[in-house]
């Protein structure tokens, strides 16, 4: 049995980091210095921030606005639960955006990927979708007119969630016409024996992420949609604000935008297999953390399987 404190929930969390950061550096096969991983991590960071922090806060607003306790019927409750939902909405979105954007530029232009796509940009890019959203969601607390802000709301919620629906749409078009191109050349003309089991190999890797990307974007897609429905009422008719409906309405969608984070890791968990045997050695290393010559093992195994896998 073990004896579980509360001060030992901190000195966990900092295991998880420290083991995370050992992998990253001592991993062989470097599958976790790849720009997908900066997305996915910074994504995976942000469904952590949605689910045990804002997610708590704005739920709590929530219900303090509906026992009467806050002068408010807005969809985010108080100002505080304002800031904090529109800075993990705007930043899941626009995260989830990268992440599909990066997946169509590999499906698309596999060869320009290879040479441009660092994990220098990709941690730019993070740190400027960051910055966006820390930026809109401070500008909430510029003015006392903090609830009527259309154009805010579109330029954070409304225009990264079109863009993300029509770069998902693309990523499927794109993906069946290179299946469709790469079966006809592979059927068309002489290659050498191990090239179609090569390609059909990268071709699978490729569509695996792919496919996990826009399983992604689906949760997320529709744990938003309702609370964009509702938050454009909100804006544009005011007077739905005291109907007994809406209320309901909000109270029933609002938890699916921040109990969605949980689907996340279960994703990446059952469709990536080298990203589970690599995380599940980050997370359960801490049981025995002394025993480093055979964590290093563990890395190596896996990634010569992954080696395997891809070759």
């Amino acid at each position: 049995m073990y004896d579980i404190k509360l001060c030992d929930i901190p000195r966990t969390e900092v295991d998880d980091i420290v083991n995370l950061l050992e992998t990253f550096i001592v991993d062989p096969s470097r599958c976790f210095r790849k720009p997908i991983v900066v997305y996915i991590a910074a994504l995976a960071l942000m469904d952590f921030l949605s689910g045990s922090v804002t997610g708590i806060g704005v739920i709590y607003n929530y219900i303090l606005c509906a026992l009467g306790k806050e002068n408010s019927s807005s969809l985010e409750g108080t100002l505080f639960a304002a800031v904090f939902a529109g800075f993990t909405i705007c930043t899941a979105n626009m995260l989830a955006l990268l992440l599909s954007c990066e997946r169509l530029f590999a499906v698309a232009f596999p060869i320009d990927y290879r040479q441009k796509s660092t994990v220098r940009r990709g941690v730019i890019a993070v740190a400027a979708v960051v910055v966006y959203s820390l930026t809109f969601s401070l500008s909430n607390l510029a003015g006392s007119n903090w609830r009527s802000a259309p154009l805010r709301f579109h330029l954070t919620v409304t225009a990264p969630f079109l863009a993300l629906i029509a770069v998902n749409i693309a990523l499927v078009m794109v993906i069946r016409l290179h299946n469709r191109k790469t079966e006809c050349l592979l059927e068309g003309s002489v290659r050498p024996s191990n090239y179609s089991g090569v390609e059909s190999k990268r071709r699978q890797r490729e569509k695996t992420l792919a496919v996990t990307t826009q399983l992604i974007v689906f949760c997320f897609v529709t744990s938003l949609l309702p609370y964009l429905i509702f938050k454009l009422m909100d804006l544009y008719l005011p007077e739905y604000r005291e109907q007994d409906w809406f209320f309901a309405g909000v109270r029933f969608f609002l938890p699916f935008v921040y109990l969605n984070p949980a689907a996340n890791p279960l994703i990446f968990n059952f469709r990536i297999a080298h990203f589970r045997r690599a995380f599940r050695l980050v997370f359960m290393s801490r049981f025995e953390p002394r025993d480093r010559h055979l964590r290093l093992k563990v890395i190596q195994f896996s990634s010569s399987e992954r080696s395997r896998d891809i070759q």
